[in-house]
Parts: C-alpha cells; structure tokens; sequence
C-alpha cells in the first residue's frame, strides 16, 4: 500500500512539474505582428460566386435560429443571435 501511495506522489509531482516547465511557453504576448496575419477586409468581398455559394450555406444551416434577415427570428423554438 505504501508503495502505491509513493508511486502517486511521484506521479502526482511529475505531473505538477511538467505543467510548470510547459507554462512559461503558453504565455506568449499577442503582438501587432501576430494580428497582422489575418486580412483585416474580406477578400471575397464583391465575388459573386462566394456570395451566392455564403447565401446557399446560410440558407441550409443557419436560417432556422437566425432567421431570414440574420436578426435571430428563426423559425425555431431557439433564439438565434443576432447577426445584423
């Protein structure tokens, strides 16, 4: 039975020890660099392929919570979010 406790301390610590070792490398500070790699207007603004294919998705998966006008009057019973 000591032997099985000893074993989950040393468990246990190793654990704790390796959280702390990998903690310092999460906390990395978002830089204006790091924003800048997303394109900050859409680049498929104005294609009207993208905007009929946006419509048709829209159309099947999100129109039932969000409603037709995207003001979350869906024809559900759950009120989807307001989009607009």
């Amino acid at each position: 039975m000591t032997q099985h406790l000893h074993f989950r301390w040393l468990l246990f610590f190793a654990a704790l020890l390796f959280i702390l070792a990998v903690l310092p490398a999460t906390n990395v500070p978002v830089t204006e660099a790091a924003v800048d790699i997303y394109p900050r207007s859409n680049p498929l603004s104005g294609d009207e392929i993208a905007i009929h294919e946006g419509a048709r998705l829209y159309f099947k998966w999100c129109v039932q919570c969000h409603g037709g006008k995207a003001d979350g009057k869906g024809v559900r019973f759950i009120v989807g979010a307001d989009l607009t």
